[in-house]
């Protein structure tokens, strides 16, 4: 039985690895590109001098938009209400509540469609 094991130890460092040991060749990714920190590094300027890069679609207008024009109608809209109620309601703190929630929502809307829409590259004439 000695003589058995000392021959497949001395065997071992000339076997060939079996096929279900080879790795795989790798599997290419859909995965979006990451980012290192030395990518964002230099004062958070993008290349065209702009804050947040240089965007191909319209989120940041999205944004903008969104965010001003609802929170503009809720802010009227619960100013609106406010004073047409009878009871003593702050309504300085209602309105300043409603239009930044509302403005909120408006952003997050706005920044999802604006997103959604590329911008079309300027023709080169």
């Amino acid at each position: 039985m000695r003589r058995l094991t000392i021959l497949l130890f001395g065997l071992l460092p000339l076997a060939s690895p079996v096929t279900g040991q080879r790795l795989p060749p790798p599997i290419p990714s859909a995965a979006p590109p990451t980012f290192t920190a030395s990518s964002r590094v230099g004062g958070g300027l993008g290349r065209q001098g702009r804050p947040f890069g240089d965007s191909r679609d319209y989120r940041w207008e999205g944004v903008l938009v969104g965010g001003v024009g609802l929170g503009l109608a809720g802010g009227i809209g619960a100013a609106v209400w406010c004073s047409r109620e009878s009871n003593s309601h702050n309504c300085v703190a209602a309105t300043v509540l409603s239009t930044a929630f509302f403005g909120t929502i408006g952003s997050i809307v706005g920044g999802l469609i604006g997103g959604s829409i590329s911008k079309v590259p300027p023709s080169g004439g």
